[in-house]
């Protein structure tokens, strides 16, 4: 009870997770996946990929490799690799990103303009120190961390 802890180091592949009922007034940097279902004023900034879940309500700046919006933004986003819009997705303000890179669900709503560049724009529109050129390879559902034929074995389970 009171010898020693055994301690783990982990290796830091979970996401950030701001919770419902959290608020954050301020800027959140980073370069693993955030999820966020709380509320958020200010910026984020993140090498990886950025969720916005359908209780979220975020007034910010986003600059990350992908971006997935099912809630509630106000504010320009930036991505380097991937933008989607899900069905519950509500963005009021530009987005800018890659040719082909941008997908709107059904239901997903956007106002403001879209605006595709090349990666060389791109490049200086992120921050520095994240690796715009090599974005796909820093996104959440990276190819080399699924088990292989993964989506072979999905299309193949009974629905």
């Amino acid at each position: 009870m009171f010898g020693k802890k055994n301690v783990t180091e982990t290796k830091g592949s979970a996401p950030t997770y701001l919770g419902g009922g959290m608020k954050i007034d301020g800027k959140i940097i980073g370069k693993k996946p955030i999820w966020m279902d709380g509320e958020l004023k200010g910026n984020i900034e993140c090498e990886s990929e950025v969720v916005i879940g359908p209780t979220a309500k975020i007034e910010a700046t986003i600059k990350a490799a992908t971006i997935k919006v099912n809630g509630q933004v106000k504010g320009d986003l930036y991505a380097s690799a991937r933008m989607e819009v899900l069905s519950q997705g509500r963005i009021q303000g530009n987005l800018t990103n890659l040719p082909g890179a941008l997908i709107i669900h059904e239901g997903g709503i956007v106002e403001g303009q879209c605006v595709t560049t090349s990666k060389e724009e791109i490049k200086k529109i992120m921050p520095s120190w994240i690796n715009a050129v090599d974005t796909k390879l820093k996104s959440f559902s990276r190819k080399e961390e699924a088990p292989e034929n993964t989506e072979k074995k999905l299309e193949k389970q009974p629905s």
